[in-house]
């Protein structure tokens, strides 16, 4: 299609009057500065984004430098932030009109003047084409006046949407831009920066190391059997010299003095004499003996760690009712989430498909007994419910005990380990039989220095591949602490905020750490810390209940209807 020009002198007073200096075009939503100079709103807002430097940006017509208006987020709502230029708009709006009247509209190629829009077709007729060509039901052809018209509110809308989208974008782009400055990878980098420092000071001991063993062999190389030797000599040649020299003088008293002297001395002189080769000569032998573990690496050769990749997805359990997401746990099949709030136990496909729910009041922890089986604590209710979760989700008996329970790990002699706190009486940890008796009980009282409680808020446990149980402590201890199935503590560590939750793979142990948003890793064997799976830039909001099987760690988020999965 092609459109008429519009008259000689509409386009004078656009080119002299109407253009923006920046897009050299007409005028779009014309914003005036300060200094009486207008341009685009969209100009303006990318010439702010591009040149802004401490918190001012210079005119593009005089350089004039202006301050970037309070409380604007992004260069688009700076821009918006001045004032528009309304006599710049009217003559705009007029000049449109005029054109818009005198303009006709004319096919490329059949050269027929189009008067008419097809709304069904989306597209500008003539009214010949109109008539014929344009009669099915979905059609709908009006003069183009009226088309106009019927589209201005559209357009409108429209235009709105896209500026909703651009400060959008901006906003995504802002956000961008912040994320990358504090990207996950710069905290990798740190931590490989540590472990190359730990190498270095590694390669320091054993060079070290060597030098002493070097310094220890030359001492061995004794140097004063020289200088035995030599004094030795000195004292049988200046005993001989004497001698000749009173022989020479033949002074009588002289050469008797030196007869009895060298009587006297010649034994023992001729025994030091003879224990030369015995003492002096004898060589030691020495042989260097390698570190055995130290050779095994020079032998084979292993890399010094590799880049733990993280895929994380999530997805949102809604409900219609309020609620909180008190434990979760991954069976072989299905994600056992317990709503606490609202008294049911949620299950999902791996894929975050829901898939039922059963209605259970009081729930507090879970713990997996089988792909099929699991078994659940209930705040104020004396007994243990154990719950099948094969093809259908059901209740399948109780296990009476005479208290009530928080947290809950299964053992691999078919007991339970179980923890319990009221606030009143001294919070413990207890171990039950198959049946709800209990074994043991172990109370959180000082620890032997008797500073602090040993536990305060023994909130969930796991138990390790060896079997032993591991307890987080939520209170102001700070404290992961790890019993023998007799309830001996093998070690107590304290973390840098209050671990929540406690999870486990054959080797590590998985703890969320609300206050910091974060989920790290820790060694079974003492608890040291060993990595962060999550970092607070990777998006959680402080992370509450954790369960790992099969490389997929689950975790959930404190009073949110987010789930967490996370790949490992």
């Amino acid at each position: 299609m092609a459109v008429a020009h519009p008259s000689r002198l509409a386009k004078n007073i656009t080119e002299d009057y109407l253009t923006c200096s920046i897009c050299l075009n007409r005028f779009r939503e014309p914003k005036s500065l300060p200094c009486e100079h207008s341009f685009c709103l969209q100009c303006l807002a990318e010439h702010i984004k591009d040149t802004q430097i401490n918190g001012t940006f210079m005119c593009p017509m005089d350089r004039l430098e202006i301050q970037i208006p309070e409380n604007t987020h992004d260069s688009w709502e700076c821009a918006s932030s001045f004032e528009s230029d309304t006599l710049l708009s009217e003559l705009i709006h007029a000049l449109s009109e005029n054109v818009r009247k005198s303009t006709t509209i004319i096919h490329k190629e059949t050269e027929e003047q189009l008067e008419f829009f097809c709304f069904g077709c989306n597209e500008i007729v003539s009214a010949e084409n109109a008539v014929e060509k344009h009669r099915k039901s979905t059609c709908d052809c009006v003069n183009l006046k009226k088309a106009f018209k019927r589209v201005l509110p559209k357009i409108s809308d429209l235009t709105k949407s896209i500026e909703g989208m651009i400060v959008k974008t901006n906003k995504l782009k802002a956000e961008s831009r912040q994320r990358s400055e504090s990207s996950p990878n710069n905290e990798t980098l740190e931590e490989i920066k540590s472990f190359e420092s730990k190498l270095d000071r590694f390669y320091s001991r054993c060079q070290a190391d060597i030098l002493s063993l070097k310094k220890e062999l030359l001492s061995n190389d004794e140097p004063e059997a020289d200088d035995k030797l030599e004094d030795l000599s000195r004292v049988v040649q200046r005993k001989y010299q004497s001698f000749n020299n009173a022989m020479d003088e033949e002074n009588t008293v002289v050469v008797l003095e030196q007869y009895v002297d060298i009587n006297k001395s010649l034994p023992g002189l001729q025994k030091q004499i003879d224990e030369i080769p015995k003492t002096f000569f004898r060589r030691n032998s020495s042989k260097f003996v390698p570190n055995e573990s130290l050779l095994s690496v020079f032998d084979n050769p292993i890399n010094c760690g590799h880049i733990h990749t993280i895929e994380l997805s999530n997805f949102k359990a809604k409900s219609e009712l309020p609620f909180n997401y008190y434990d979760v746990a991954i069976t072989g099949k299905y994600l056992i989430v317990v709503d606490g709030e609202n008294g049911l136990l949620k299950r999902y496909l791996s894929d975050c498909t829901f898939v039922d729910s059963l209605r259970l009041s009081n729930a507090c922890r879970v713990t997996v007994l089988s792909d099929d089986d699991i078994a659940v604590t209930r705040f104020g209710k004396k007994k243990i419910t154990l719950v099948t979760v094969g093809r259908k989700m059901y209740v399948k008996g109780h296990i009476r005990t005479k208290r009530s329970y928080i947290g809950i790990a299964w053992l691999n002699d078919g007991g339970y380990a179980v923890s319990y706190y009221d606030g009143e009486s001294p919070p413990g940890i207890e171990i039950l039989g198959k049946d709800g008796k209990v074994h043991r009980t172990v109370l959180g009282h000082p620890s032997p220095n008797g500073n602090t409680p040993l536990f305060v808020c023994p909130m969930f446990m796991t138990t390790t591949t060896s079997g032993d149980i591991v307890l987080c402590d939520y209170s102001d201890t700070k404290n992961i602490l790890c019993f023998t199935q007799h309830l001996e503590l093998l070690w107590c560590h304290s973390l840098s905020s209050m671990p929540c939750s406690v999870s486990c793979d054959r080797y590590s142990l998985y703890v969320t750490l609300p206050e910091e948003n974060e989920v790290v890793a820790l060694y079974q064997e003492n608890g040291e810390k060993m990595r962060t799976i999550i970092k607070q830039t990777d998006g959680l909001e402080r992370p509450y209940a954790i369960s790992w099987y099969a490389g997929v760690l689950a975790v959930t988020e404190d009073e949110s209807e987010n789930i967490h999965l996370i790949h490992l």
